[in-house]
């Protein structure tokens, strides 16, 4: 199969960096166009400390992509940085669906820390893009090395 677009959801947690890696990865061979998405809702992550993004939209906007996207420079790949209000999964999803992704690359867990259910070994996020992407989803545990794509 031969991919074209890649969409990575990129929240600054270790398992969104290693999506992102995984993202490259898998690019890289073929051309595809990695599209890096965050969600802006009501609280965001800087620097380890949750804050309201309303207040510190422009501060997450460059922290995700400066910082948090970061590997995608000089990458080889061709990229998007999208940074998009809602909740994770709604944006991700919408996403991947007006782009008609070929695959959508999700850590496992984000930076939320809150499990039920089902939920414990995949995060809220990561669980609803699989069960409602209507594409494949690749889930990667921050744990998975690059190395063993």
């Amino acid at each position: 199969m031969n991919l074209r677009c890649i969409v990575v959801g990129v929240d600054g947690s270790p398992n969104a960096r290693t999506a992102l890696a995984w993202a490259v990865a898998l690019a890289a061979p073929g051309g595809a166009r990695v599209v890096a998405v965050h969600a802006l809702g009501l609280l965001d992550r800087i620097a380890g400390e949750t804050v309201p993004t309303s207040g510190h939209r422009a501060e997450i906007v460059a922290t995700f992509t400066h910082d948090w996207c970061a590997p995608l420079d000089g990458a080889g790949v061709g990229n998007d940085r999208l940074a998009l209000d809602g909740s994770p999964a709604d944006v991700l999803l919408t996403v991947a669906r007006d782009l008609d992704a070929d695959l959508v690359v999700v850590g496992a867990r984000g930076a939320s820390t809150a499990v039920a259910g089902a939920e414990r070994a995949l995060g809220s996020t990561s669980h609803r893009v699989v069960t409602e992407a209507g594409r494949p989803v690749l889930v990667v545990p921050a744990t998975t090395g690059v190395t063993d794509a």
